[in-house]
């Protein structure tokens, strides 16, 4: 389980789900998530780790940036 305050800074986030199991037993399960502003601050955290390219932090309220255009093939 996350932390609830990297929650609530917008690090990580907690998906909660249930599902049936093989005997047919209801089951709950969670799935914990890093979101692009937790990939960031870890990146911050642990300096020498290579950052992916794509992670950008949108301002609040904007769309994220989206990702380079592919380059075209060799001819």
């Amino acid at each position: 389980m996350a932390y609830q305050d990297k929650i609530d800074a917008g690090y990580m986030r907690n998906k909660t789900y249930c599902y049936r199991d093989s005997n047919g037993e209801e089951q709950i399960s969670n799935t914990i998530r890093i979101t692009p502003k937790g990939l960031v601050k870890l990146a911050q955290l642990m300096p020498g780790a290579i950052q992916p390219p794509a992670v950008h932090l949108a301002p609040e309220g904007t769309a994220p940036a989206p990702f380079a255009p592919a380059p075209e093939p060799a001819s």
